[in-house]
């Protein structure tokens, strides 16, 4: 601004100048024409306020503002506004300012003086000075803030209340301040009221005052006050919340608190009111309990009213009878008593098992739930008691104590077959002292059938079932049941007592353990047994094998359940094998056969073990056939392949030295299975005691003759026997002798047809072994059934047809099933007299194999 200021009087400057050098320089001489002077400022006001006064000294307060304007005037006389125009020059800034705006207005910023200039083409106005200070307090106002008023004075209000009231300073500037937090109060009667510095005033005394503010040596007006009497402010309930058991009665009472804090009982001036009074009704605080649910109670006064909830409960328990009323009980005994309970709604209710039942000396009697044990002979006191309520008491004499039962007991309730059990009985007295009465109670049984006892209670079971026993002691008779169980295991055996294993042929021993049961019978257990060792050289599997792991001397013990085995020996034996010796040396099978060999271990001690059976032998030994066309070898199961020749040695591994040992050779010849006559269908009536089988071809199927002795010697591995061979064996029934009358003279052999350990009778080993050789090229041969036959025979005598033998019947594979006892198969002759029986399959008969298909 001082930079723009400066600007224009430089410029006035030198226009002066110019005026004055022209007219010094280039005026005309003294005598000529004078020009006319043209319109110009002669004079510049500075007005602040309304714009009608100037002056050269003004004031304003502290943030005031004044417009400001400026009035040009020209030397014609004539005057013009040219606020808008001008450049004003402030000489303190910080004092106050300019605002430019629609008009100029001037601005107190800070308390000081500062002067005001204005410019305006090159002409300067006079300076203003200006003063800017802070307004004073004119005075201060005292006034109420609520609109209560009163009657006589300015405003009234009860005892013990407050009213607000509110001072302001008023400023020279019309301005005004709230002052009432900082002014001193003042009431003309000192204890009538009480002043907060917030402005409230709280009545403390009833009657008239004056009061009034003071701040910085003003005094405010004064306001006339009356304080009248406490007004009521609430009502309160003693107690609130209450829980009315049904049937009964409470008190409710109220409390009036008044403006001045006090309390007044007001129970019997307030109005009383229920939303429910079926459930709870009440009248002068009084709460009846009607029926179980909530109401509400409510208490009303002057427009104040209280509520509380009043929920009915459940009726209370009020008084206790017990029955019975008084009792006599021997010693020992129980007594059991009932209690009543009597509530508040009116019911009686049985309370039994809900009080608590006591006596006045527990030593002569107890309780024990409901019931009142008699201990010893006097007297007491009975009461029950539940939930702070006791009933009132109740004698009760203890008498001296009484036979009461007879009481029968054993160790167990079951025996086991064989085993004895002994009865006891005893005599129970009232005071639940017991004496043993066995010997005085006579004992019988209902049935004998499953036991036996003696007069002194002693039963012996004899076998399963329930015993059902009748004791009797004086007048008391009791019944007792005993269960015979199955025989328990008494004693376990192992069968081998002592053994040796050869550890170089890795020789193993299956033990057997035998049970030994209570009724004298025994079972072997070997698979329900537990084995076990202690020993290091020997290993036991759960099945009782056991295999040798060093040389020693060791043992093995079974054990099921709690019952142990004395402990067998097993001798581990480091010996190696000396020699393996096969047999027979020399083997003649017909093809498709197989023969079982014998395999002997002669050990270097001398001792000679089979293991012809041995899995463990022969997984360290190899056969070694020369021709394996003509036959195989699976342990000791030789199978004729091919006909031919060939021979059969074993190379075995010992598994203490690990030294290969051979075995003896053997020479096989393989032969062929022969057909009478060379071919199906031979008519030949005198070849078929020769060492071959006749075959017959009918409807598609093959049937054999019965074989010859020749023909069983021929194949070989075939015996005269019992039908209770092992597995592997084979065997005819007998051997029958044909005249040439009813058959080709010579041997033939007959067969049962009874099971045997194979699963099959001789009847039907031999036809499935027509099959296993897959004799005529067919591998399926069976023993042909009673249908099969029948039509075979309707085709004609079969001995002068096809010179089979017919002096005996044949058997069939049809069961019979008629009424004749045992087992039986239907059997058939086979000549046209067409006779036919069926006998027990335990006897001797020819068979005819039959095939149907390739």
């Amino acid at each position: 601004m001082l930079s723009k200021f400066a600007g224009l009087v430089g410029k006035w400057m030198f226009c002066v100048l110019v005026v004055f050098g022209v007219s010094a320089c280039g005026g005309e001489s003294a005598g000529s024409s004078v020009t006319p002077v043209s319109k110009r400022i002669v004079k510049l006001e500075v007005y602040v306020g309304n714009g009608t006064n100037s002056s050269h000294q003004t004031s304003l307060f502290l943030n005031e503002s004044s417009d400001i304007s400026v009035i040009a005037h020209f030397n014609d006389q004539s005057k013009q506004m040219v606020t808008s125009e001008v450049t004003w020059v402030v000489s303190d800034p910080l004092v106050m300012d300019i605002v430019f705006g629609t008009k100029m207005t001037l601005k107190a910023k800070y308390l000081g003086r500062a002067t005001v200039n204005a410019w305006y083409k090159g002409l300067k106005s006079d300076s203003i000075t200006v003063e800017v200070k802070a307004p004073q307090i004119t005075h201060i106002q005292l006034s109420k803030v609520s609109s209560r008023s009163g009657i006589g004075a300015e405003i009234s209000f009860p005892l013990g209340t407050q009213e607000r009231f509110s001072v302001v300073s008023v400023y020279e500037d019309g301005k005004v301040e709230d002052i009432t937090s900082k002014v001193k109060w003042h009431s003309t009667v000192l204890d009538a009221v009480e002043f907060y510095p917030n402005g409230s005033v709280k009545s403390k005394k009833i009657g008239k005052t004056q009061i009034s503010a003071a701040y910085s040596g003003f005094d405010s007006n004064s306001i006339e006050i009356e304080v009248t009497a406490a007004t009521l402010s609430r009502l309160e309930l003693i107690p609130f919340n209450q829980g009315v058991p049904l049937g009964t009665s409470r008190s409710l009472s109220v409390e009036g608190v008044f403006s001045d804090l006090s309390k007044k009982d007001l129970t019997n001036s307030v109005r009383w009111h229920s939303d429910n009074p079926a459930i709870a009704s009440v009248s002068q605080g009084i709460v009846k309990a009607n029926k179980q649910g909530k109401a509400k109670i409510t208490a009303s006064m002057k427009g104040k009213e209280v509520s509380t909830e009043v929920t009915v409960t459940l009726a209370v328990l009020q008084s206790i009878s017990v029955m019975p009323n008084q009792s006599q009980i021997p010693a020992g005994l129980k007594l059991n008593f009932k209690a009543l309970g009597h509530y508040s709604d009116g019911q009686n209710i049985d309370v039994t098992n809900k009080v608590i039942w006591q006596t006045d000396n527990p030593s002569i009697a107890s309780f024990k739930g409901t019931s009142l044990s008699a201990i010893k002979p006097g007297s007491v006191k009975v009461t029950a008691a539940l939930s702070l309520i006791s009933s009132e008491s109740v004698n009760v004499e203890v008498t001296p104590a009484s036979l009461q039962k007879l009481l029968i007991s054993a160790k167990n309730n079951s025996v086991p077959k064989g085993n004895r059990l002994q009865l006891k009985a005893e005599a129970l007295y009232s005071d639940n002292s017991k004496v043993d009465v066995t010997d005085q109670t006579s004992w019988s049984l209902g049935s004998t059938d499953f036991a036996t006892i003696t007069s002194s209670g002693l039963l012996t079971a004899l076998k399963e079932g329930r015993v059902s026993i009748n004791a009797l002691f004086k007048s008391l008779s009791v019944k007792y049941a005993v269960d015979v169980t199955s025989a328990v295991l008494e004693r376990i055996e192992i069968k081998q007592k002592n053994t040796e294993l050869y550890r170089s042929i890795s020789q193993t021993v299956h033990l057997n353990a035998i049970g030994y049961y209570s009724d004298g019978s025994s079972a072997d257990v070997t698979q329900s047994t537990n084995w076990s060792t202690p020993s290091s050289n020997i290993m036991v599997t759960v099945s009782g094998t056991v295999w040798p792991v060093s040389a020693g001397n060791a043992q093995v013990t079974a054990s099921l359940g709690h019952i142990n085995s004395l402990p067998a020996g097993i001798k581990v034996n480091d010996a190696d094998v000396r020699q393996i010796q096969v047999t027979p040396s020399d083997l003649s099978v017909v093809q498709g056969d197989w023969r079982r060999l014998v395999a002997e271990v002669t050990l270097e001690d001398g001792k000679k073990v089979d293991v012809s059976t041995s899995a463990n032998f022969f997984a360290n030994n190899v056969w070694k056939i020369s021709d394996s066309d003509v036959a195989s070898l699976v342990y000791v199961i030789f199978s004729a392949k091919n006909v031919g020749s060939t021979t059969i040695h074993g190379e075995f591994k010992s598994k203490v030295s690990g030294k290969t040992i051979s075995s003896n050779s053997v020479n096989v010849n393989v032969k062929p299975m022969r057909i009478c006559g060379g071919k199906v269908n031979d008519t030949h009536v005198g070849n078929a005691a020769a060492a071959c089988l006749k075959v017959v071809e009918f409807n598609g199927k093959q049937f054999t003759g019965t074989p010859s002795k020749a023909l069983m010697d021929y194949m070989g591995g075939y015996s005269l026997g019992a039908d209770a061979a092992e597995p592997f064996g084979r065997h005819y029934h007998s051997v029958y002798s044909e005249s040439g009358r009813w058959g080709p003279k010579g041997d033939f052999v007959k067969f049962r047809n009874n099971p045997s350990l194979t699963g099959v009778g001789e009847a039907w080993s031999f036809c499935s072994k027509l099959g296993h050789m897959n004799f005529n090229g067919r591998r399926y041969w069976r023993l042909a059934t009673l249908s099969e036959l029948s039509e075979l025979r309707k085709d004609g005598d079969m001995h002068k047809r096809f010179g089979w033998p017919t002096s005996s019947y044949y058997w069939t594979g049809s069961k019979y099933t008629g009424d004749e006892p045992g087992e039986r198969h239907h059997a058939l002759e086979l000549m046209l007299n067409a006779f036919h029986i069926y006998p027990l399959n335990t006897d001797g008969n020819y068979i005819s194999c039959v095939s149907s298909s390739q």
